[in-house]
């Protein structure tokens, strides 16, 4: 079997955010690495 990504809507993503979103691409499709700025930020 293959891996499924589900891409939230905007909405959705502000929905789960205490921070500020800047990166809409919250994750890396090519790494899996967390983008700077992103949801997954470690900043926030």
């Amino acid at each position: 079997g293959g891996v499924t990504i589900n891409v939230a809507s905007p909405e959705v993503i502000r929905s789960w955010s205490h921070g500020e979103v800047k990166n809409p691409e919250t994750i890396n499709y090519r790494s899996f690495k967390p983008e700077k700025g992103g949801l997954f930020c470690e900043r926030i």
